[in-house]
């Protein structure tokens, strides 16, 4: 998934996981005046390797975000894929 926003060329995306780390010059709110905590990435990364999968981040040139995220397939013994 993609998002426009400030640019993030200069940073390293990956501090962008860390807790309650809302990125640089970050609005405190988002537009509607609700608090933003930093939790957002970091929840989504966690519940993602748990799940023996990858998140990568990567900044747009023109400003944004790109999240890739991958999580394998199990094939369990007996189960059709027309089971699932």
């Amino acid at each position: 998934m993609a998002n426009t926003g400030k640019d993030l060329t200069r940073i390293d995306p990956t501090e962008l996981l860390a807790t309650f780390n809302r990125g640089p010059d970050s609005r405190i709110s988002n537009r509607r005046g609700t608090p933003n905590h930093g939790l957002g990435l970091s929840i989504c990364d966690e519940i993602i390797r748990l799940h023996h999968g990858t998140m990568n981040l990567h900044a747009n040139p023109h400003g944004g975000l790109t999240v890739t995220v991958r999580l394998p397939i199990e094939q369990r013994v007996g189960v059709s894929s027309s089971d699932i």
